[in-house]
């Protein structure tokens, strides 16, 4: 069991990490605009 919470830790800061590095302009306008209001992460 706990195997199996590493490998989804693991698999969330890969998901977060590819994320943020695919798409860094939608992480910096976040603070920027917030008249948009809540952007979906995905």
């Amino acid at each position: 069991a706990e195997l199996w919470l590493i490998v989804i830790n693991l698999r969330l800061k890969l998901s977060l990490a590819l994320t943020v590095t695919s798409r860094p302009s939608r992480t910096l306008r976040l603070p920027v605009s917030p008249s948009r209001g809540v952007i979906p992460s995905n």
